[in-house]
């Protein structure tokens, strides 16, 4: 039965659990089967290997002794990086076995020891599968430009673990936004205010516009940008220019009614019609 199904361990009897045999067909079929053998076969080397092949958390159950096997943990990161939470202290500090880690799952940094959280290495192997990991790097390398720049790559969201200086960093900030232009809600706030860059990051994402200082929202020409790239960021735009005919207009010809229904109009003004498209604001009437 365990063949088909390692979970039917948990109902076997007492002996079953302690044999070698079926404890092993079970945890190979289910490595987190390994929680219901017997004291003794989870500290069976054989066995624990098994169970970790299929599934690297399934170290949380092992024996002690065996979360200090190099070879056992290794085994069990390279499933899954989250198992170096499992490991012994003395493993977490290897930095074979960590490297390893990062490179499957980077958020397994946070499980690694204090100086390995300081190595360049280590820590760009992390960021470069995670962004996120950023935030369990050292305070030193949340500064490091290459660090963190590999990491707002990945995830632009990782801009929110950077070093303040590194948040009024042109390039780096630049970079976070082409990933995702909500991380802009971590930039500092005098380049969300800074016209030249905003007008940049919002012909590359129109949505950035979100994220502008109030005044940069209520700019015709960054506005107009914005809905070019996308025209569904006209909701963004400050009401007064939400009214305005060029920008409206070139808003519903990128993105349609959706355009006009994230800027908050009543649906009762906008009209299709089979040639084209015809919007009615107020008292006025635009054909696209």
């Amino acid at each position: 039965m365990v063949q088909n199904d390692g979970w039917a361990l948990e109902r076997a009897h007492e002996a079953l659990k302690a044999d070698r045999e079926i404890v092993l067909a079970a945890v190979r079929q289910q490595g987190q089967a390994l929680r219901f053998a017997a004291e003794l076969r989870r500290a069976n080397r054989e066995i624990v290997l098994a169970a970790v092949q299929n599934d690297g958390q399934a170290l949380e159950y092992a024996a002690t002794p065996l979360k200090t096997n190099q070879e056992v943990v290794l085994a069990a990161v390279r499933q899954s990086g989250y198992a170096l939470q499992y490991a012994a202290t003395a493993i977490k500090a290897n930095g074979e076995v960590v490297l390893v880690a990062v490179q499957q799952s980077g958020e397994a940094l946070r499980y690694a020891a204090a100086p390995l959280k300081a190595s360049h290495g280590i820590v760009l192997a992390a960021v470069q599968t995670d962004g996120l990991a950023l935030r369990s790097a050292a305070a030193a390398l949340k500064a490091d430009p290459e660090i963190v720049l590999a990491a707002v790559r990945q995830n632009g969201w990782a801009l929110e673990f950077a070093a303040a200086t590194l948040k009024a960093d042109r390039g780096i900030v630049m970079a976070a936004a082409r990933q995702s232009c909500a991380a802009l809600r971590f930039a500092a706030e005098a380049l969300r205010g800074d016209r030249e860059f905003m007008l940049a990051a919002v012909q590359h994402k129109g949505h950035a516009l979100g994220y502008a200082a109030g005044p940069l929202r209520a700019d015709r020409e960054i506005v107009l940008a914005a809905v070019r790239q996308s025209g569904s960021a006209l909701g963004c735009a400050r009401a007064e220019l939400r009214a305005d005919f060029e920008i409206v207009r070139t808003a519903v010809r990128e993105a349609g009614r959706v355009a006009l229904q994230q800027a908050g109009y009543p649906i009762a003004f906008v009209y299709f019609a089979f040639q084209g498209t015809v919007i009615r604001l107020s008292s006025r009437v635009v054909r696209v």
